[in-house]
């Protein structure tokens, strides 16, 4: 069975349970924005948000859209004003799970 993590990490929490998952035999997506949020820790935390509220869809640097040959997939997304971040509204559009044949797609 093949699995596959994607997720985006702002902080490094996110690359914890990549390493984590990287031990159970699963492939490892992480996502990159092409652009940074503000370094400032208030400015980040209100521009983050906002996109999230907004449900903003981030540009990805190279992202491999191609899912077919995973039997599970885990996607992971820091919570933003209460919603996942924009770049995982990118994946999500990009991935077009809905019409997915896949049985596991987990989403934290």
């Amino acid at each position: 069975m093949k699995k596959l993590f994607i997720y985006y990490s702002l902080t490094g929490n996110g690359d914890l349970v990549a390493e984590y998952l990287k031990e159970k035999e699963y492939d490892i997506r992480k996502i990159e924005t092409k652009e940074p949020l503000p370094k400032n820790y208030v400015l980040r935390i209100l521009a983050g948000g906002y996109k999230a509220m907004i449900n903003y869809e981030d540009k990805l640097i190279d992202f491999d859209v191609n899912i077919d040959e995973y039997d599970k997939i885990v996607i992971g997304s820091p919570v933003w004003n209460a919603r996942l971040s924009s770049p995982i509204n990118t994946v999500l559009k990009l991935l077009d799970l809905n019409s997915n044949p896949l049985g596991a797609i987990w989403l934290f």
